[in-house]
């Protein structure tokens, strides 16, 4: 095989880059959590004073040579290297808005050292192709003049059919903009706001560092590239922590070691390395998975903070199992309120919800009563689901709760405070009631039916008198259409084709149903189906029979009841 490696720090492998995405490759995906994920590693190498001599692993790039033109083709690394181009335009021009001379170095370095300008004698260093090859060339790459530094138009309406991708660089480019306008903003002083972008800027691009692979022959690239991510089992942040803390715990080895095989049996299949790090995160300040090891190794590096950490996670190991759904495992008591506890975990849990996990394993370590537990983690569940109906992304919520977690952990304050406080800042965050309505009413519940399960079983869940307890198994309950999705005649519903597809997956026309996957009224008419509703075990679907047709009017009547019942809880 004709194989070379190289590494480089950004600056180094940018000044002599040559390369096109060609067209088989993925167009950019970046969302709001990977932009999110990488600010944060950067600015937390910009804060690791230990910094001088080390440098941050970016990730590998595997390229072939196109000998037409003697460009690079990326067949692996296109999305670090667009969010590279895309970081790098920000800073060009913030330091654009500035007068002073580091600031129109860095400016001109961009220009011609990292990015371009299309020039012949600059080349761009990255060429796109497919869909966002132009508007990547002329409104990324390209410089242009600027009075003022604004976030970038977002296609929407009709002008954004199409534009997908496109939104993906200009949503990246605004969230880069945006996070180090707010590195920023509290500084007066230009030099001083140019020097702090400087340091970031510098950190980037010597310290962040790249590994290439290429090879002359694409289909060795291809090889390359599957190999790498398909094969092997690296080490993992838990491996390199366990070994850590062997290492450091001096007479308590033994103790320490056999402490981690009881944490790993108890765990079972569960990453441990999650595990590890949502108990970091409760007590100590926010860390990504990537950098954990790091960040731990450099703090627990004596016998008597591996004790102390390892005895903290062999504490949570059976809370954070049963958090899971490990019925075997409790730290729970079996009453009434530890019940309501694990119903919550298990709605968050269905709805593909970690993020809550610290704050728990907060709570379980400092001994919360289950009554204070409850309270806390029912105002979480309600702030999880309502950023994920406003799709708010998740980054700025799962630092919160890690930030809150600590206050916990840390706390001098009675349980009771403690409580209070937190209830209060979580509520203070927590998406707006009318907000939440307005988009709740506009909802396609078609491609989200895990969401209408939810919302549906809580309001039944809450109904007084009501002898059912509606589970998340999934098996047993099922959403049921009251205008059917395929109904005999549409005219018998008061709707046409356009009102039909408008209103089938409405919150309105939406029920919950116990066996089978439909009540055996299939496609019939309404009446018929209120008969069969009238026998069934559930409130919230007994009540549809007390409207006397079922309409468009009807749907959006029952749709606004479900939301501010909802919405009340």
């Amino acid at each position: 095989m004709d194989v070379k490696t190289m590494d480089a720090p950004i600056r180094n492998y940018l000044s002599s880059l040559n390369a096109t995405i060609p067209n088989f490759q993925r167009s950019y995906e970046w969302g709001n959590d990977q932009i999110e994920d990488f600010l944060e590693d950067l600015y937390s190498e910009v804060q690791n004073k230990h910094g001088k001599g080390t440098g941050y692993f970016f990730g590998p790039i595997i390229t072939t040579e196109e000998t037409e033109s003697g460009k690079k083709q990326i067949i692996d690394g296109q999305q670090r290297l667009t969010t590279t181009t895309i970081f790098l335009a920000v800073i060009r021009d913030f330091m654009a808005t500035f007068e002073n001379n580091d600031a129109q170095e860095i400016k001109y370095m961009i220009i011609h050292e990292l990015i371009g300008d299309g020039s012949e004698f600059y080349k761009f260093k990255l060429t796109q192709t497919g869909d966002i090859a132009n508007y990547f060339e002329k409104n990324i790459q390209n410089y242009q003049e600027i009075d003022k530094l604004e976030p970038k138009k977002v296609y929407v309406g009709k002008a954004a059919k199409g534009k997908g991708k496109i939104n993906n660089l200009i949503r990246a480019y605004n969230q880069i903009l945006e996070s180090l306008n707010e590195q920023i903003t509290y500084i007066d002083d230009e030099v001083k706001k140019v020097e702090k972008l400087k340091s970031i800027f510098n950190v980037f691009i010597n310290r962040f560092f790249v590994v290439e692979i290429s090879s002359s022959y694409r289909t060795e690239a291809f090889q390359i590239f599957q190999t790498i991510n398909a094969r092997g089992i690296d080490l993992s942040a838990a491996d390199l922590i366990k070994s850590d803390f062997f290492g450091n715990s001096g007479e308590n080895t033994e103790i320490i070691v056999s402490s981690w095989d009881n944490i790993q049996k108890t765990l079972g299949n569960l990453d441990l390395t999650d595990f590890i790090r949502y108990v970091w995160n409760s007590k100590y300040p926010f860390v990504t998975k990537r950098s954990l090891y790091k960040v731990v190794s450099k703090k627990i590096t004596d016998a008597e903070k591996v004790k102390e950490f390892t005895e903290m996670l062999g504490k949570l190991a059976a809370g954070y199992t049963e958090m899971n759904g490990d019925n075997d495992e409790k730290f729970l008591t079996d009453s009434d309120v530890a019940m309501k506890i694990r119903n919550t975990l298990e709605e968050s849990n269905e709805l593909g919800f970690k993020i809550y996990a610290p704050i728990y394993l907060a709570l379980l370590n400092s001994d919360f009563s289950e009554e204070n537990i409850y309270n806390v983690m029912k105002v979480v569940s309600r702030v999880l689901i309502r950023n994920k109906i406003l799709s708010q992304g998740t980054n700025w919520l799962e630092k919160l709760l890690s930030f809150l977690a600590g206050e916990i952990t840390n706390s001098t304050k009675t349980e009771e405070e403690t409580t209070q406080y937190i209830l209060g800042r979580i509520k203070g965050k927590t998406p707006s009631t009318d907000k939440t309505r307005q988009v709740l009413l506009g909802y396609d519940f078609s491609s989200d039916l895990k969401l209408v399960r939810f919302i549906l079983r809580a309001i039944e869940n809450n109904k007084d008198g009501e002898k059912s307890f509606v589970s998340t198994d999934n098996k047993k309950v099922h959403i049921e259409h009251i205008m059917p999705q395929q109904p005999i005649e549409l005219d018998s519903w008061g709707v046409d084709q356009n009102l039909h597809e408008k209103y089938v997956w409405k919150l309105g026309n939406l029920t919950l149903w116990f066996g089978k996957s439909n009540s055996g009224a299939g496609n019939c008419e309404f009446n018929k189906k209120k008969a069969i509703y009238e026998k069934s075990d559930l409130g919230i679907t007994r009540e549809i029979v007390n409207y006397p047709g079922w309409n468009p009017d009807n749907i959006d009547e029952r749709t606004q009841k479900i939301i501010d019942e909802f919405l009340s809880l």
